[in-house]
């Protein structure tokens, strides 16, 4: 089996290191995808509800930027509701993208074990 993708926006493919192949959310139909990387942002604009919708049940991993737009903040208002969604949140405010890409590393693999069949 190939090794599945992560999907994730441009905004957050630098807050971590990983040797997968990154696909752009928008440019995916998540049947390729073994974790998703979100910003604020990508929330506001519908993609958690997106992702969900496939019942793939993918990984997802929220990325926190301190700033952003002004929609960014309504949706600061809703995280409580959001972060129990999610699997894990980065702080790209702290330097461990190596940290992160672990993470999404390890996450990434137990999908991807999930899919397969006990006796592969």
């Amino acid at each position: 089996m190939n090794a599945l993708k992560i999907a994730a926006s441009e905004a957050v493919r630098d807050c971590f290191f990983n040797s997968r192949e990154i696909v752009p959310l928008d440019q995916t139909d998540f049947t390729d995808v073994a974790v998703a990387v979100l910003s604020i942002d990508d929330l506001a604009a519908g993609s958690l509800d997106a992702i969900k919708r496939t019942g793939f049940d993918i990984p997802i991993f929220l990325v926190a930027r301190k700033g952003g737009s002004n929609r960014s903040l309504e949706v600061y208002k809703q995280l409580q509701d959001v972060i129990l969604q999610v699997n894990g949140v980065f702080d790209v405010s702290s330097n461990n993208a190596q940290y992160y890409g672990n993470q999404l590393e390890t996450a990434a693999k137990a999908y991807e074990e999930s899919l397969l069949p006990p006796f592969f």
